[in-house]
């Protein structure tokens, strides 16, 4: 302010004679451009000054604010969709067929974790309570039976042996209570139904209940329906909180970290802002959109009705990164086009004029509101014009096309001389990147089942071995039954056989039936055996098989564990949906590795050799050149696509992340010629069939010359004429250029 005071005190004289100047329209005008005001405005082009009068300023509607020091946010826009959590959906089924008798919710109703659904009775219950009531009679029966023949025994009334197997066949009733209690626990009764079974003789329905706490959304169903064993009858969601899918541009992956902010527009709510962190981060692209997802959650208040609901839809933005403080403008302040950029800075002002200076700038980031500039002649506090610039920026148009500093270091534009290169021979295809087959698996269940319960998120790291799910199955507890059945007997057949070798007991059985006994404990023992290893194989460890057989408690669910260790990056099931023995539940990927699998036509596979040298450029950072060579090919032509598919290693991963089915372009060398004049591809400028470069001249001005181009590879292009050797051209910033020729043209 002291500055402009000053100016103002200073300059008052020349400053109010400039008023009275007028600026003919002819003189300032130019093609695409309204005419410009014809009275009360003076430009000194050559001192980047233009004054103006009040008249004029308020004919113009210009307005203008202050600079400001402040930080920007970087953004990455993403679409978004509300889905719940993979632990927070269910699926409830049956275990069994059977008949529905009685159902107590219906859609949208509230429920707790156990509340009684419905239920259903079934023949099997029957059979199984019949099998239950007649294992316990036979017990009885056994019991006292073996009561009786131990005093007989004991008073020799009769035989020893009656006693013994007296004691086999009681022992063996206690088994056959225990399976028929487990069957019973296996279709899904608690253990204090099972007990007060032999008590009621009322008819036996199956309970369904709700396995957590939520929200009843599918309930197509009526008393006397018929429903198969693991046929979903209802759907529970639990809103507490929902997650948000956010649906990241490619080129945005890599910038993707947990704890970002993400600000959220729904639909439902346009307008309003919702506001979240990124939880999880892109570990895998989409092979069709080339989309990755990240995810962040949204929690509902409890007690009130739940706001965000599963399937809505909006658009976020993900607060990549947010800079140093620096010089700020609003992004409407910016003038000019191509490189040359600058503001109009305010400097004196009185109740009938206004002047203002054309101060360059150099951007340093900007948003869709705001841009962060660097100036060696603007401060903080100085007045930008930020409405009606655009007209007086008209006044300002180059003559030649020399840059500035700033204008320079705006495009990033680099100069390199013409000179002797290789440019090789290559051939250019497309290309994704591809995990190897070892750094890649799925997960699935080794039986069919019902999936119970999910022990991970979304883009979670685990090891190989660890577990990710479990599912029920009614195959596993036959298995385990057989486990328990065969154990039971071989322990009953080893003690029978113990005490009747005790000396003095060997002769009360006879040797056929010593050899009866020993073949029924051999079979017992396979039996025990083949079912431990059927469990070894479903992925039950030695640990819990030991725990099987001295607890007496079956495992009520199979785990399915990660064959590698990775990220999980697909799950498409639902909580309690049947699945089938090897159906795919989880895929996890290792990306330490990474190859790129090209994709050549039918002419350019007939030049493709394993072992030949290529350049990688990915499309979400073509600026990094990765080299490696292709160290496989599938040798078949497709018979619809007429392509050839190769693979290929890169040397060195570089550091950001890379994901599978991310996109790249490959450059393979077929032959390596001798030097000729040539220049980076970057330099080149196309219309048409024509080529054109920027050449700078000895007076610092560039001029855009039309050349013709020979050969050209991935890097460089040859010059046949149009340039001479040692000659600087503009290798880099070469598109802004253009467009900053064009405005002067």
């Amino acid at each position: 302010m002291r500055a402009v005071t000053s100016r103002l005190r200073n300059g008052m004289p020349s400053f109010c004679g400039f008023l009275l100047l007028f600026v003919l329209t002819a003189a300032q005008a130019h093609e695409g451009h309204a005419p410009l005001p014809t009275k009360g405005v003076v430009v000194d082009v050559a001192k980047g000054l233009i004054t103006i009068t009040a008249d004029a300023q308020i004919a113009l509607a210009v307005k203008s604010t202050p600079v400001e020091m402040r930080s920007l946010d970087q953004q990455a826009l993403a679409y978004a969709r509300l889905v719940l959590p993979w632990q927070q959906f269910q699926y409830v089924s049956p275990r069994i067929a059977g008949r529905l008798t009685q159902i107590f919710v219906q859609s949208g109703d509230p429920v707790t974790v156990g509340k009684v659904l419905a239920e259903l009775e079934s023949p099997e219950l029957e059979a199984l309570q019949q099998e239950l009531r007649v294992a316990l009679n036979t017990h009885k029966l056994a019991a006292q039976n073996e009561a009786r023949t131990k005093d007989l025994a004991r008073d020799q009334v009769i035989p020893q042996r009656d006693w013994l197997e007296a004691q086999v066949k009681l022992r063996d009733a206690e088994n056959a209570i225990q399976i028929a209690k487990s069957k019973l626990s296996a279709v899904g009764f608690s253990s204090e139904q099972v007990d007060q079974m032999p008590r009621s003789e009322a008819l036996l329905r199956l309970p369904i209940v709700s396995p957590l706490a939520g929200t009843v959304n599918h309930s197509d169903l009526s008393v006397g329906k018929v429903v198969a064993a693991n046929e979903h009858l209802f759907e529970i969601s639990d809103l507490t909180k929902v997650w948000v899918q956010l649906e990241v541009l490619e080129k945005d992956v890599g910038r993707i970290q947990i704890e970002q902010n993400v600000d959220l527009e729904l639909r439902a709510y346009s307008g309003e802002i919702q506001h979240a962190k990124v939880e999880i981060p892109s570990v895998a692209l989409d092979p069709v959109t080339h989309l990755g997802t990240a995810w962040a959650s949204l929690a509902n208040l409890s007690g009130q009705e739940p706001k965000f609901l599963p399937g809505m839809y909006g658009q976020a933005q993900i607060t990549i990164s947010s800079t140093e403080k620096l010089l700020t403008v609003p992004i409407a302040a910016l003038q000019g086009v191509g490189a040359e950029r600058y503001v109009l800075v305010e400097t004196a002002a009185t109740g009938k004029a206004m002047e203002y200076r054309k101060q360059g700038v150099s951007i340093v980031a900007e948003t869709a509101t705001y841009a962060q500039l660097h100036s060696t002649g603007l401060f903080p506090g100085d007045r930008v014009v930020t409405t009606g610039g655009h007209i007086l920026s008209s006044y300002f148009i180059m003559g030649v096309l020399k840059l500035s500093p700033d204008a320079v270091r705006n495009i990033g534009m680099k100069l390199a001389p013409a000179q002797a290169e290789v440019v090789e021979r290559t051939i250019e295809f497309d290309g994704t990147l591809d995990l190897p087959p070892d750094h890649r698996a799925m997960a699935s269940a080794r039986v069919n089942g019902v999936l119970s319960s999910i022990l991970v998120t979304p883009g979670q790291q685990v090891r190989a071995g660890d577990m990710l799910a479990e599912v029920t199955s009614l195959a596993l507890q036959d298995i385990q039954l057989e486990l328990l059945q065969g154990e039971l007997d071989v322990v009953l057949w080893t003690d029978a056989l113990a005490r009747i070798k005790v000396p003095g007991n060997s002769n009360i059985v006879a040797q056929r039936r010593l050899d009866e006994m020993e073949n029924l404990r051999q079979t017992a023992v396979n039996r025990r055996d083949g079912a431990k290893r059927k469990l070894l194989a479903m992925g039950i460890n030695q640990k819990q098989i030991e725990q099987i057989l001295t607890q007496k408690m079956l495992l009520t669910a199979l785990p399915i564990r990660a064959a590698i260790a990775g990220r999980i990056v697909r799950f498409e099931k639902v909580l309690g949906q049947s699945v089938q023995a090897d159906e795919t539940i989880f895929e996890l990927h290792d990306p330490t590795r990474m190859w790129v699998r090209g994709v050549l036509s039918e002419r350019n596979g007939a030049a493709a050799r394993v072992g030949m040298p290529v350049r990688v450029r990915l499309a979400a950072d073509p600026t990094n050149v990765l080299t490696g060579k292709i160290v496989r090919s599938n040798r078949t032509l497709g018979q619809t696509s007429r392509t050839l598919l190769v693979w290929i290693e890169l040397d060195q991963l570089p550091e950001r992340s890379l994901q599978q089915n991310m996109l790249a372009r490959i450059s393979a060398t077929l032959e390596t010629p001798p030097a000729t004049l040539a220049i980076p591809r970057g330099a080149i400028i196309r219309e048409g069939t024509l080529s054109f470069v920027f050449v700078e001249q000895a007076n610092g001005t560039l001029e855009r010359r039309a050349v013709v181009t020979g050969r050209h590879d991935d890097q460089r292009v040859e010059i046949l004429t149009g340039i001479k050797p040692h000659e600087r051209v503009v290798v880099q910033g070469t598109a802004e250029l253009q467009t900053t020729y064009a405005a002067i043209r």
